[in-house]
Order: C-alpha cells, then sequence, then structure tokens
C-alpha cells in the first residue's frame, strides 16, 4: 500500500495512504493516515484538508495492519485536540454517518436560520429551521443540535462538519464560552452520547459541497422564515444504514 507524506491542514506532516497514482480518493471518500508508519493507529481526513509536499514521493513499503487489540506507542504524536480517533469507512464498510451544517443570521444579531445535510451512505436528509431572533453563533450551534437529534443510531461514527471555529471551540472546550452556556452545554450532553463522534472544521464558501447546500438551506429558512426536512431518493451506488 502506498504512502505519501502531506500536510494536514497546512501545519501537520503525516502519512497518507493513497492509490496505485499516488493520488487520494475523491472529495467525497476519507483517506486515512498516519502520523508514523510504523504507529498502527489510523485516523481519516478530507481530500480538501490534505496538501502535497513538495518533492515527496509514495512509499511503496509493508506497513503492519492495525490488530483489533494494541497499545498506543509511548513516543508517538498525538493528533489535534479538534480530532477523534475514529475507523476508517474501509473498516466499517462504509457506515460513517456525515452532517454539514451551517447557520446565519442577518443583522447579527437579527432573524437567523440554519440548514444540516446529513448523509448516510446513498442517503441525504435535508433539514432546514427558522428561528426567529437570535446571534449567528446561536445559529452556528443549534445547527450541530439538529444534526445530533437527527442520527438515531449513536453507536455508528458520525462526522459534523462545520464552517464555525467557534462553534468547534466552545463544544470541544478549547475556548471559554462567555455566552450560549446553557445552549452549549445542552449541546455537550447530547455529544456525550456518541462514542465516535469527531466535530470538522471546513471553510466557508469555497466550493465544498455539502457545506454550500447546507448553507443554501439556512438562507431559505431565513428568507422564507420556514422549517422543514426533505429525505432525497437514495443513490444506487452504494449500500449503507438509511437514516432512520
Amino acid at each position: 500500500m502506498p504512502w505519501l507524506r502531506m500536510l494536514k491542514d497546512e501545519k501537520n506532516k503525516v502519512y497518507v495512504e493513497v492509490g496505485p497514482d499516488g493520488t487520494c480518493p475523491p472529495e467525497d471518500a476519507p483517506c486515512p493516515y498516519r502520523y508514523r508508519l510504523e504507529d498502527t493507529r489510523e485516523y481519516t481526513a478530507r481530500p480538501f484538508s490534505l496538501s502535497p509536499i513538495p518533492g515527496e514521493t509514495p512509499l511503496d513499503i509493508p506497513v503492519p495492519p492495525s490488530p483489533k487489540k494494541r497499545k498506543a506507542a509511548p513516543n508517538a504524536p498525538q493528533p489535534d485536540a479538534s480530532e477523534t480517533a475514529i475507523p476508517t469507512a474501509t473498516h466499517l464498510n462504509g457506515r460513517i454517518i456525515e452532517a454539514y451544517t451551517d447557520g446565519g443570521c442577518d443583522p447579527n444579531p437579527g432573524p437567523a436560520g440554519l440548514g444540516v445535510v446529513l448523509l448516510a451512505g446513498p442517503h441525504r436528509l435535508d433539514i432546514w429551521e427558522y428561528l426567529g431572533q437570535a446571534t449567528n453563533n446561536i445559529a452556528e450551534l443549534t445547527a450541530i443540535l439538529r444534526a445530533l437529534e437527527a442520527v438515531k443510531k449513536p453507536d455508528l461514527p458520525l462526522r459534523i462538519y462545520t464552517d464555525s471555529a467557534y462553534a468547534i471551540g466552545v463544544l470541544n472546550g478549547h475556548m471559554k464560552a462567555k455566552a450560549n452556556q446553557e445552549l452549549i452545554g445542552h449541546i455537550r450532553n447530547k455529544m456525550a452520547g456518541f462514542p465516535h463522534l469527531e466535530l470538522v472544521k471546513v471553510k466557508a464558501h469555497a466550493g465544498i459541497l455539502y457545506n454550500e447546500a447546507a448553507d443554501q438551506l439556512a438562507t431559505r429558512a431565513l428568507t422564507t422564515q420556514s422549517s422543514g426536512q426533505r429525505r432525497h431518493p437514495p443513490s444506487p451506488k452504494k449500500e449503507a444504514p438509511a437514516i432512520p
């Protein structure tokens, strides 16, 4: 299996499992990576968070597979605090639920709305909700809460993508919350029921398909002052558990 050293989030050097041509899977597939080749712990990242390092070439060397039971290497580097070590899509036969969330208001504070795109294999659920008078941060946080509430199988790995650094910071405890403490506490309690939860920061308005879709849903809720849900017809190309 070829492994290529790349930059993750433009700061951390990691070894990424790539295809025979030395590239990551398509945009909608996660890339397994390790901090050290000899370290059997694996994590996953989206291709858009990885960037090439000039001069690096794939290393086609044998790497022992991850054992079912293993001890962490004592000197192995640790992932960012925002990351969670979860099984890769390959290990779980694609059974990973993903949610793209967004919220906003106009002006701030002012009328607010949120959008959520929930994906489980070939199944997709869109959620939009008008919140009335709120702040942008409340809308971003509530969008994450609605994603958590919509997932009926918390034992499956869940990745929530948001373009709000504030939301990730206060929910992971890396940022002290001066406001919205009751809402944040409620979301944290909800998060505790998901053993394989990962919050992922994405760039806003960067052409990321489902992030843009969540933004459009939030705008729809705000401009029409309406709330609703829509289930898309499942795609026949993939097999994964349906969203209840």
